[in-house]
């Protein structure tokens, strides 16, 4: 027997993986991809929840700032005929 027939005899010989069985690593596998793609959503949704939460309060404190402004001004920019000396 020449060994490229005794490969083949041996590779014919050996006991096939069930079909049952690959079924069940592609379910396991499909299963696995699953998860990790709602994984990926969930951080994604989180990120993005993150940037609205940043952006409004960015948003919150540039109002706050510029009422803030305005109260100043009112108080330190008063016209020069309120700080003439009355004789």
């Amino acid at each position: 027997m020449t060994p490229a027939r005794f490969l083949l005899a041996a590779i014919m010989l050996t006991p096939a993986v069930p079909v049952e069985a690959q079924d069940s690593t592609r379910e396991t596998n499909a299963l696995r991809d699953m998860a990790r793609a709602q994984e990926r959503q969930a951080r994604s949704l989180e990120r993005l929840q993150v940037q609205l939460k940043d952006q409004a309060t960015q948003q919150d404190r540039a109002q706050r700032n510029a009422e803030r402004d305005a109260r100043s001004s009112r108080r330190f920019d008063r016209p020069e005929a309120t700080l003439r000396r009355v004789p």
